[in-house]
């Protein structure tokens, strides 16, 4: 009997230590508003890095996780949308015209966010599994 009480006590402690520990990446909420603050920021660096035709948006945040290291580290797992906007007309019109197509991305994102000195740097952005894309 003392050998299950043992057993549950290291299982429980491992889940414990795996779900999150001093100074690593904690799970938020996908909708706090820091975190998209800090994502919006940074969406044109990602329509940059794409090199597509037309505009992304941002559309849905699958995941969040933040992190501090000299500032805020947010990871990100995210759905990166097509607009009907094309990338040379879009300073002549307004994104909130333009409408979401169905090619859409799947991406992870990383961001380095310094709210003190107003500064939000993409510092990964990888995306895979595209669906609806050509």
């Amino acid at each position: 009997m003392n050998h299950f009480y043992y057993i549950s006590f290291v299982l429980a402690t491992l889940i414990v230590s795996i779900q999150s520990y001093p100074g690593g990446p904690s799970k938020i909420d996908p909708k706090n508003q820091t975190f998209l603050r800090s994502l919006l920021k940074v969406e044109n660096e990602m329509n940059r890095k794409l090199h597509a035709e037309h505009i992304y948006h941002v559309t849905k945040v699958f995941e969040a996780y933040s992190q501090v290291v000299a500032g805020i580290k947010y990871t990100a797992e995210l759905e990166f949308r097509e607009t009907d906007c094309n990338r040379d007309e879009q300073p002549q019109r307004p994104s909130s015209s333009c409408r979401l197509t169905e090619r859409a991305l799947r991406c992870h994102v990383e961001i380095w966010s310094q709210p003190w000195l107003h500064k939000d740097q993409l510092t990964k952005f990888e995306c895979d599994n595209m669906i609806g894309l050509y």
